[in-house]
């Protein structure tokens, strides 16, 4: 092909945009700007969703992950992409967390995030509000290397059904284990949680849980 300056024709394949902002929403500084470290759980917290390709159609995952250990620690699918799906992870990262008030929330400019009912429950809990800039994907860059990892894992090709693509979604062993370093994040709130107060049995998470 090189010889005769052939060049394969690549396919690029349509996908729903997940960002979708919305004149007059409640826009919030970039106040993560691309400080991704965390000194401790439960510090800053990053957002997003992204979307899964089957037979039937299009299925919807909003992801919570936590910056110090880059566990996942809420999460939500569903087959429609509004506010109700990212209302749905936050919850399930609030008890499974319990966060103190001050945490830092970061996500995209999405109507989903910038909607008065969900930001109301963040400032409920006297969250620090952060939003990346327009069309820039490195201000929120953690949750862009979870997504790349899972479609990589489990969702390269596209599944026969939304119910199919639930199962390896939820039990991919490398997908939802986004290291810092080469330290399991389980392993990091081992080190850190050394009196046992959290209880890993109520955190949801992507991936297999390991043996601490």
């Amino acid at each position: 092909m090189h010889q005769h300056q052939i060049m394969a024709r690549k396919v690029h394949r349509w996908h729903p945009r997940t960002t979708e902002q919305r004149a007059g929403d409640r826009i919030a500084p970039n106040l993560l700007n691309r400080d991704f470290s965390a000194a401790l759980p439960n510090q800053k917290w990053v957002c997003d969703i992204t979307c899964l390709g089957t037979a039937e159609g299009w299925l919807y995952l909003a992801v919570v992950i936590d910056l110090y250990s880059r566990l996942v620690v809420g999460w939500a699918m569903g087959e429609q992409m509004d506010a109700g799906l990212v209302e749905g992870a936050w919850p399930m990262a609030l008890l499974n967390r319990q966060p103190p008030a001050g945490l830092l929330h970061h996500s995209d400019r999405g109507r989903q995030y910038t909607c008065e009912m969900y930001r109301d429950q963040l400032a409920d809990l006297q969250c620090q509000v952060s939003m990346s800039r327009t069309g820039n994907c490195y201000d929120n860059a953690v949750m862009e290397s979870f997504f790349a990892a899972l479609k990589t894992e489990c969702a390269s090709t596209v599944f026969k059904s939304k119910a199919e693509a639930a199962v390896p979604s939820l039990n991919s062993s490398k997908a939802g284990t986004i290291a810092k370093g080469c330290i399991h994040p389980w392993t990091i709130l081992a080190q850190w949680n050394s009196s046992s107060r959290l209880d890993i049995n109520r955190v949801h998470f992507i991936g297999v849980r390991p043996t601490l």
